[in-house]
């Protein structure tokens, strides 16, 4: 069953959603305990039923081409920060990878609450299920969440619009 599906992904893009029991890959049957094979730069034929249903569904997921990079094994990255709006004035925000790249991380960390607040959000739902990643990127995830909007350091080039602050 994928009991998670990262957006962006190529099997988002390609229809699974969470929830969906895995039927078969490639015409081999998905029975436990064998693990499907995802091939890098291959598309897979993949057949899908939810649990109360008989009719199943078939589509391609496309796994894009990735070489390994210094020592690591060939990955496709999730998006590290994603948001939805719930319900009314209820916001989601998904943390799957506290990313090594600061500044961006920070960008797409401050767009995520603005643009939630732009939207009429007053309470927020944060998913750090499966999240990856360091103490510094939780750190400033925390920093949001502070009433007084307590600044939790700088960065190292003293840029005072680098500051990092609560919102």
């Amino acid at each position: 069953m994928f009991l998670d599906v990262f957006e962006d992904s190529p099997a988002a893009r390609a229809g699974a959603a969470p929830g969906q029991l895995l039927i078969s890959v490639d015409g081999t049957p998905a029975i436990p305990p064998a693990i499907p094979a995802f091939r890098f730069g291959q598309d897979h034929q993949v057949t899908t039923k939810l649990p109360d249903q008989i009719k199943t569904r078939n589509f391609v997921i496309t796994v894009p081409q990735r070489k390994a990079l210094k020592g690591r094994p060939p990955l496709i990255e999730p998006k590290s920060i994603s948001h939805r709006i719930l319900a009314r004035r209820v916001g989601l925000v998904r943390y799957l990878l506290f990313r090594a790249v600061w500044n961006p991380f920070l960008e797409a960390l401050g767009s995520s609450g603005e643009d939630l607040k732009a939207k009429g959000c007053d309470r927020l739902i944060i998913d750090l299920r499966g999240c990856l990643g360091g103490s510094l990127g939780f750190a400033s995830l925390v920093s949001y969440l502070c009433a007084d909007r307590i600044p939790i350091g700088y960065d190292v080039t003293e840029d005072v619009s680098a500051r990092i602050h609560c919102y």
